[in-house]
């Protein structure tokens, strides 16, 4: 685990030396988080950033396992997975996706939908935003609604315009 960290910090003073600047330098960040994570948290940050990628679920990941007094180790674990996920996201669901899709997609893929549902629903979608319809999948298969069953019906919701009113409807019915 110590390579783990030595590894962070490497890689984190790289960018800076590189003259990268940490997106996650705010005062969340600054104040409440161990250097290790904070270093690492801003690079993969700025990294996010220059792809397009919103780093503010990663961000909230390491605020709340630094509440929760995790062990650094852990957290950067956590923190390397989000970005993952928010990258994976991203390619899936394409260039023209919102931060909020991107985010919405990054937890439905965490939840157990697989990237090709994400595509699917970006193929079709034409100019549907689909944000509400990826939270909801992220929401129901934790539930046990199988994920390819929630993410058939959530796509075909989305193509057909389902507000987001209906789509809570459908999380307080399942």
């Amino acid at each position: 685990m110590r390579r783990l960290t030595a590894a962070a910090l490497v890689f984190a003073g790289a960018f800076a030396a590189a003259g990268f600047t940490a997106l996650a330098s705010d005062a969340r960040i600054e104040t409440r988080v161990d250097a290790r994570i904070r270093a690492m948290v801003g690079a993969l940050a700025d990294s996010l950033q220059r792809e397009g990628v919103p780093a503010e679920p990663m961000i909230d990941y390491a605020l709340e396992g630094t509440q929760k007094r995790g062990a650094p180790e852990v957290i950067l674990g956590g923190v390397h997975k989000w970005a993952a996920d928010l990258r994976r996201a991203r390619r899936a669901l394409g260039p023209n996706a919102t931060p909020a899709e991107i985010t919405a997609g990054a937890k439905a893929l965490r939840a157990g939908a697989d990237e090709q549902s994400l595509t699917r629903l970006r193929d079709r979608k034409g100019d549907v935003r689909y944000a509400s319809a990826l939270n909801t999948v992220a929401y129901i298969i934790p539930l046990g609604v199988p994920a390819d069953t929630a993410t058939t019906i959530l796509v075909n919701l989305a193509l057909a315009s389902a507000t987001d009113a209906q789509l809570a409807e459908l999380q307080a019915a399942v």
